[in-house]
This record gives C-alpha cells, structure tokens and sequence, in this order.
C-alpha cells in the first residue's frame, strides 16, 4: 500500500519551483517587456541556485544532498521560467515543453500545407526544441563522462548566455 506522505518530495519540488517564479517575477516585475536589467538579474540568480545544486551534487551528504538538489533545480527553474515570461516571445517557454511542442507543430503544419505568413521570431519554437534535444543528448553523454562536469554544465552555460547579454546590452545596473 502506498503511504499519503510519499508524495511529499513532490509537493515540496512544486513549492520550490514556485518561490523561484515568485522571486524572478518580483525581480523582474519592474521591468518593460523584453531583455532587461531584471531579466539579466533573475538569469544569474538561477545561475548561482544551480552552481549550489551541482557543489551539493559532487560534495554527496545521501538522500538528504538529493532532495536539496531537487529542491534547488527547482527554485532555478522557476527564476528561469519568470525571466523567460518576462521577453514574452510568443510560443517559447523553458518550463513548459509541451506548449512549445505545441506551438513548434502548429507552425510546421502551417508553413507546410498553408503557406501561411511568416510572424516574426517564427523559427523560435522550432530553434528552442533544437536546442531541448541537443541539452537531452549532452547531458546524456556527458553523464557518461564524468558527475562533475554533468553538474556544472548548465548552470555555466545558464551564467554565460546572463553574462553575455550583460556585455552586449549593458542592461545590469
């Protein structure tokens, strides 16, 4: 029989996830829509939120460093996921695959049968789950190759793209 408490981890990842978005959201709330100060802002924080889950990852500490990992990915996504809202392109979303799925079939149906007109930023949905199925097979391989570098991959890449739109926009005051 399955005990009521197991879904616990659950509840507490949702949770987790949850106060992410409401950080990023306060952090970037401020904001106009678009690549702003606030969305920088919010990108780094996820950065560093990971950058503790990977340190967590390699130091060990059992099921107790495990479920802080979980909790800590989950916070990240969340700030990640208000930062993405926040550029507000249409039919990219870094927490919701399934609706850019969604909207990357729509468009390919369209382009195809209908001709229909090209919006701007068409080729995003299918550009985001390009770059889904790439992240799936480096991190699959790079699992192989070592925990370590499996762990800090993201939150590196995560700090670099927050760190070039630094450098390019100036936007982090």
């Amino acid at each position: 029989a399955r005990r009521p408490w197991t879904s616990l981890p659950r509840v507490y990842a949702l949770l987790a996830f949850f106060a992410g978005a409401a950080i990023g959201a306060g952090i970037v709330r401020r904001s106009q829509r678009g690549w702003t100060g606030g969305v920088t802002r919010t990108l780094f924080a996820a950065g560093g939120v990971l950058l503790v889950a990977a340190a967590l990852g390699i130091a060990g500490y059992g099921i107790h460093g495990a479920v802080a990992m979980i909790l800590l990915a989950s916070v990240a996504m969340g700030l990640q996921g208000a930062a993405v809202q926040q550029l507000g392109v249409p039919g990219v979303a870094t927490v919701v695959m399934t609706g850019t799925l969604t909207t990357t079939a729509g468009r390919l149906v369209g382009y195809a049968f209908d001709r229909s007109p090209r919006e701007p930023g068409h080729w995003l949905p299918v550009l985001t789950w390009i770059g889904y199925f790439g992240g799936a097979v480096i991190g699959s391989l790079t699992g192989n190759i070592g925990l370590a570098f499996a762990y800090f991959l993201p939150p590196l890449l995560l700090l670099a793209v927050a760190t070039t739109a630094t450098l390019r926009t100036h936007a982090f005051h």
